[in-house]
C-alpha cells in the first residue's frame, strides 16, 4: 500500500462516519446558538467601526468604502480560527493607511480541529504512509465548509450592525462593499450599504440587459410593475418596502433575498429556489408559490449554496396564497396571518407557526413532521387529518 493508497483507504473506511457526525454536531450547535453568535459577531463589529471612527477623528484615516473581513490560514494551522477585520478606502488594498481588526471564529473551526485530531491518530496505523502534512492539508481543504457558517453568522448580524451608532458615525462613501473570505484574494459580499438613490428606470436598465445574475443589489421601496422576471438568479438581492404588481419570479434564485415589508399582488414565484428568503411583515394577495424550494440549507444539502434558514413569513400578512407542493421545511410563519391559503402537499416538516391565525386554509396530504403550532390552535379546523394531527407540535411561546 502507498501513501496515495493509504490516504484513500483511511478517508473511505476510517474517516467517513466521524467526518459527518462532526459536521452534525457543528449544525446543531450553530443552530442552538444562533443568537449568541449573532450578537458576538455584531458587538465585535461594532467594537471595529469606533476603532475606526477614532482613526477618523485624528486625521489618519478617510472615508470607508471596503470592510473585509480575511480568514487566517496561518491562525486554522495554530489550531485557532482567527480573522482579520480591514477598513479599507476607495483603493481597496493599496489604501495605505492600515486599520485592523479581529474576529474569533474558533467556535466554528473547533470541530474541524477536533475532526483532523481523530485523523492524526488514526493515521499512525498506517506505518508511516500518511504524515501529519497530510492531515494539515485535509484541514485546509476542509476549512471552507466551516467557514460557511462563519459566513452565514456575518450574514445575519451584518443587518443589525449596520444600524449600530458606531457605524453610522463612521465616514463612508455612498457604498460601502462587505465581504468576507481570503486575505487578499477571493472574498464574497455579505452586505451592500448603499444609499446612492434609487429609481424604477435604472433597476430597469439593468434588468433589460443580458445579464442575468444579480447578487447583494439595495432594489428597497421600489415599484415593480406587471413584469416577466424570470429565470433570475437574484441572491441576497434587498427588495424591502417594495410593490410587486402582477410581477413573475418563476424559476428564479432567490436564496437570501430580502422581501421584507414588500407588498405583493398577484405575483408567480413558481419554482423558484428561496431558502433564506424573507417576507418577514409583508402584505401578499393572491399570489402564487407552486413547486418553491424554502428549506433550510445546510451542508448535508445535495446542492450546497450556503448555509441558509427556512424562508421566512413571520409577522405577514397572507390572503389568498397558494403553496401548492412547496418545500417549506423549518419556515418560519411565526405570528403570520393567512386568510384563504392552501398547503396542498407542502412539506412543511419543522414548520413553525406559533401564534399564526388561520381563516379557511387547507393542509391536504401536506407533510406536517414535528410543525410547531400554538396550544390554542384548532387543528382540526384546520382540516388535519389524524395522522397530520399526530405529527405536529403544541408548543406554548
Amino acid at each position: 500500500m502507498n501513501q496515495y493508497e493509504a490516504l484513500l483507504h483511511l478517508l473511505k473506511n476510517g474517516a467517513a462516519e466521524p467526518y459527518y457526525q462532526n459536521l452534525e454536531a457543528l449544525d446543531a450547535y450553530y443552530l442552538s446558538h444562533l443568537e449568541k453568535l449573532t450578537e458576538d459577531f455584531v458587538l465585535v463589529f461594532c467594537r471595529f467601526c469606533r476603532k475606526v471612527r477614532k482613526q477618523q477623528e485624528q486625521g489618519r484615516k478617510g472615508k470607508i468604502a471596503y470592510i473585509h473581513c480575511s480568514f487566517l490560514y496561518t491562525s486554522l494551522m495554530e489550531g485557532k480560527g482567527g480573522y482579520r477585520l480591514d477598513a479599507l478606502d476607495e483603493n481597496w488594498y493599496l489604501d495605505k493607511q492600515e486599520c485592523a481588526g479581529s474576529y474569533d471564529g474558533a467556535w466554528a473551526y473547533s470541530f474541524l480541529h477536533e475532526f483532523c485530531c481523530r485523523l492524526n491518530d488514526a493515521r499512525k496505523k498506517y506505518a508511516g504512509r500518511i504524515t501529519v502534512y497530510d492531515i494539515d492539508l485535509i484541514k485546509r481543504t476542509e476549512a471552507a465548509r466551516y467557514g460557511a457558517y462563519v459566513e452565514a453568522i456575518a450574514r445575519r448580524g451584518m443587518k443589525k450592525a449596520v444600524t449600530c451608532p458606531e457605524f453610522i458615525a463612521m465616514e463612508k462613501e455612498d457604498v460601502v462593499h462587505i465581504t468576507i473570505g481570503e486575505y487578499k484574494d477571493q472574498s464574497r459580499e455579505i452586505y451592500r450599504y448603499d444609499i446612492r438613490p434609487k429609481d424604477w428606470e435604472a433597476v430597469q436598465t439593468s434588468l433589460a440587459q443580458q445579464e442575468r445574475r444579480f447578487t447583494g443589489e439595495v432594489w428597497t421601496a421600489l415599484d415593480f410593475p406587471a413584469m416577466n422576471m424570470d429565470q433570475l438568479e437574484l441572491q441576497y438581492v434587498r427588495f424591502a418596502k417594495s410593490t410587486f404588481q402582477q410581477t413573475q419570479l418563476r424559476y428564479s434564485e432567490l436564496w437570501g433575498a430580502d422581501f421584507t415589508g414588500a407588498r405583493i399582488s398577484k405575483s408567480d414565484f413558481f419554482h423558484s429556489v428561496m431558502p433564506g428568503a424573507d417576507f418577514s411583515q409583508a402584505e401578499i394577495t393572491g399570489s402564487r408559490f407552486h413547486y418553491i424550494d424554502g428549506a433550510q440549507c445546510n451542508l448535508t444539502r445535495e446542492r450546497f449554496i450556503g448555509i441558509l434558514p427556512g424562508i421566512s413569513f413571520a409577522q405577514a400578512t397572507l390572503r389568498n396564497v397558494n403553496f401548492y407542493h412547496a418545500q417549506l421545511n423549518q419556515a418560519n410563519f411565526r405570528e403570520t396571518r393567512f386568510i384563504d391559503c392552501d398547503f396542498m402537499d407542502c412539506c412543511l416538516t419543522g414548520a413553525d407557526f406559533s401564534r399564526a391565525e388561520f381563516t379557511h386554509c387547507h393542509f391536504t396530504r401536506a407533510q406536517m413532521g414535528a410543525a410547531v403550532f400554538s396550544p390554542d390552535t384548532n387543528l382540526e379546523c384546520l382540516g388535519l387529518d389524524p395522522r397530520q394531527r399526530q405529527e405536529v407540535i403544541r408548543r406554548g411561546v
